[in-house]
Order: structure tokens, then sequence, then C-alpha cells
């Protein structure tokens, strides 16, 4: 896992471990490295990223995300608040059921 500035090419933090299962991976290596981000960035990252619970985390530190749609998600934009474009809308998050990696006191700490 490596985060990169775009501006610069700057290499701001980076994680290499062996994938041994659930809570070992990707997300979890990212969620590690937050706090190498700072109020005002921007998170550009792919499809398997797109989660609730590290955009919640990001945007309580003032760092905003760009995500691709994760491919398995069904998106109805006749459900949208509000219609942006063709195929861009602003959509209401509800939050998901607790993952087992997440204690039941950060899960409540969670906006619904």
């Amino acid at each position: 896992m490596v985060l990169i500035a775009l501006g610069s090419g700057a290499v701001l933090n980076s994680s290499v471990t062996a994938c041994k299962g659930k809570g070992t991976g990707e997300q979890a290596l990212l969620r590690q490295m937050l706090s190498s981000l700072d109020a005002g960035d921007i998170l550009l990252a792919d499809a398997n990223f797109e989660n609730y619970f590290l955009l919640v985390q990001l945007l309580e530190t003032g760092v905003d995300a760009v995500f691709e749609k994760n491919g398995s998600r069904n998106i109805d934009f006749r459900k949208c608040q509000e219609k942006l474009g063709k195929r861009d809308g602003l959509f209401r998050l509800v939050r998901p059921r607790r993952p087992d990696w997440m204690s039941q006191e950060i899960y409540d700490q969670m906006p619904e």
C-alpha cells in the first residue's frame, strides 16, 4: 500500500505485509495510514476502498475522497436526493451492520 502525493509524486506513506485474511488486507493497511493525510487532502482510490466506514473516518478528519463505484453495487439514480447529471447524483448513505474488525464502541459512534 502506498500513499502518493498527486502534485509532486512524493511517497507520503507505504506499507508491505502479508495478507492473512480478514483485517489484514489493503483496507486495513490504509486505515493504519490515515494519519498521513491532512484536512483539505483528497484521497483518490479504486473501488476496493469505496465503503461507508472509511468515508466516515476521512470526512471526520476533513479529508475528501473520490472512489470508483464498486462493480457489485447497483445504484438506482431514481432514488438519489439530487440528480447532478446523467450518471451522477447525491445519495444519503445509511450505516451498514458492524464489521467484525470494528469494536461495538466505535460502531456506536458512527453516524447512522
